[in-house]
Parts: C-alpha cells; sequence; structure tokens
C-alpha cells in the first residue's frame, strides 16, 4: 500500500495487518460499509451456528451417550459424536483442559497464599509429627495415582493400535487426573491452616512445596498435550502423511535435602534424634 495515510492511522504496519488477516485462511473476514452489514453478516453466521446446534444436540440424543458424558462441554461432546482423526488424545486433552480450567480459582487461592477453612491448631511435637507423616503420605499417594492414570488407565482407555478408544473411560482418565491436581493444590493450602510454634515455619514452607513441581508438571502437561495435538492434525492437513505424537508427562520432587536437614533440627530442638 503506497499511499500516504498518516493523517489517518497511527502506522502504515496496520494495513500489513489487515492484510495478514485477510490472507490466514484462521479468520473469517467480511469487508462491510455500514453498521447494518456488520447485523446482517452476524444474523447469518448466528443462524449457522443455531443449527450447528441443533444438529449436535440432535445427535447426542440419538447416540445413546452414558449420563457420566452428558454434561461434558460441547467441544468435548463433538468429538465423541463426530470422532475425527486422533479424537481420543483430542477428547482426553480437551476434557482435562475443561476440568483445569474448572480449578483456576484454586490455583489463584494457592497463588495469592489464601487459606480458606478451619484452622488447625496442633501443639504436641507427637501430634505435629504424625501429622506431617500423613502428608507425606497423601502426597506420595497422589503422585503415584497421576502415574497410574497416565501409563496404565490412559493408553487402555484409548486403545490398542487400529482400534477405537471406549470415550466412557477416556473421560474418567482425564477426570481423575484433574481431580488429583485439585487434591494436590488442596493439600499445598493446608499447610497454611495449621498453627504452630514459630520453630515450625520454615519446617511447613519447606513441606508445602514438595508439590510445587507436579502442580506446575500437570499443567505444562495439559497446555503442551493440546498444542501438540493441533499441530499433529495441521501436520497431516496439509501432508495427508500420518504422523506420531509422543508426550511424557514427568511428575518430580524437588530437592529434599533441605527439608532433611530442617527435620534434624526440629527433632533435636525438641529432644528427638540425640
Amino acid at each position: 500500500m503506497n499511499g500516504d495515510f498518516e493523517g489517518i492511522v497511527d502506522s502504515p504496519k496496520l494495513f500489513e495487518f489487515v492484510e495478514s488477516l485477510r490472507d490466514s485462511k484462521e479468520h473469517w473476514v467480511y469487508p462491510f460499509e455500514t453498521a447494518q452489514d456488520i447485523i446482517a453478516a452476524l444474523r447469518k453466521q448466528l443462524a449457522y451456528l443455531f443449527m450447528d446446534s441443533l444438529i449436535l444436540r440432535k445427535q447426542i440424543k440419538g447416540s445413546g451417550l452414558p449420563r457420566s458424558l452428558l454434561n461434558l462441554s460441547g467441544a468435548s461432546l463433538q468429538l465423541i459424536i463426530e470422532r475425527p482423526p486422533a479424537w481420543e488424545y483430542r477428547l482426553f486433552s480437551q476434557t482435562l483442559s475443561d476440568e483445569m480450567e474448572a480449578a483456576k480459582s484454586l490455583r489463584r487461592d494457592l497463588d495469592y497464599g489464601l487459606n480458606i477453612g478451619k484452622v488447625l491448631q496442633l501443639s504436641e511435637i507427637t501430634d505435629i509429627l504424625q501429622w506431617l507423616s500423613s502428608k507425606m503420605h497423601e502426597i506420595l499417594d497422589l503422585i503415584d495415582a497421576m502415574k497410574k492414570l497416565i501409563n496404565v488407565a490412559l493408553p487402555e482407555a484409548a486403545g490398542k493400535t487400529g482400534e477405537p478408544g471406549n470415550p466412557e473411560h477416556l473421560v474418567y482418565v482425564a477426570h481423575r487426573l484433574a481431580e488429583a491436581y485439585r487434591k494436590l493444590i488442596e493439600w499445598t493450602t493446608e499447610f497454611r491452616s495449621i498453627k504452630l510454634d514459630d520453630n515450625f515455619r520454615r519446617l511447613l514452607s519447606l513441606y508445602s512445596s514438595l508439590s510445587n513441581n507436579v502442580i506446575q508438571e500437570i499443567e505444562q502437561f495439559s497446555s503442551k498435550l493440546q498444542a501438540e495435538l493441533q499441530s499433529a492434525l495441521a501436520d497431516i492437513s496439509q501432508t495427508g502423511k500420518p504422523t506420531r505424537l509422543e508426550l511424557t508427562l514427568t511428575l518430580t520432587v524437588p530437592d529434599t535435602s533441605e527439608l532433611l536437614a530442617e527435620i534434624d533440627r526440629v527433632w533435636k530442638l525438641y529432644g528427638f534424634g540425640q
């Protein structure tokens, strides 16, 4: 565009941006001259969306889906009904993403250091140590459950190569993994509900940080899975050739040397371990 539009726009880059939108096949671009043109275009598009919704609703009613699947998001239901390429992993990814989105308030509580609940007061050293021991068992059980869901349950739900997956089983795995994610957040925030002597403050902080890596790794796994699936499907669409996608969820616990040293210090302070 060679015209001089300095008096109208701040930068000629604006026109380059408009052209990039028009050239892209991923965006709907509709030229208009009046507001009525926009209204007419939106009415037409909304009518199409409404018809698509009615068709999908009719398909769902006639599909005989179990009740456990009827409360899924529209995107997940559409994958179950239409079963496009790689629908099994797309369904798992979409359902997991929806559940992670629903847990955002809990995640924000964690980020802001909030504790909305009862306060636990422990005064006896034996009660404190017993509580901390139970918390350690809880997080280890949660991590173990997540590993089983990804390594055992998910491959079974997705089915063997060339065989269709089980949508109900896939949704179960996504729901349970998201539930474990929420439990991890609750596990962490529970440390803020306990009131102890100042001698235990650092110990509580180090204990609560044991979940940091796992929480972030699940979040990264969910977002990366969606991105990798979209990229793989785009490659298949362009080349027409099958592609192989490998994505690993690795759950790690931070270095515990500081925690062990602090446990040793507290034990000695209260007459243990001498």
